[in-house]
């Protein structure tokens, strides 16, 4: 989780980053 919410935190954003911990917790 943490590390998928930072990969697309860096990516995308911090929106991003609560979509990748639904979609990878």
């Amino acid at each position: 989780g943490r590390l998928h919410d930072r990969a697309v935190w860096t990516r995308s954003g911090a929106g991003s980053a609560w979509s990748a911990t639904r979609l990878y917790p």
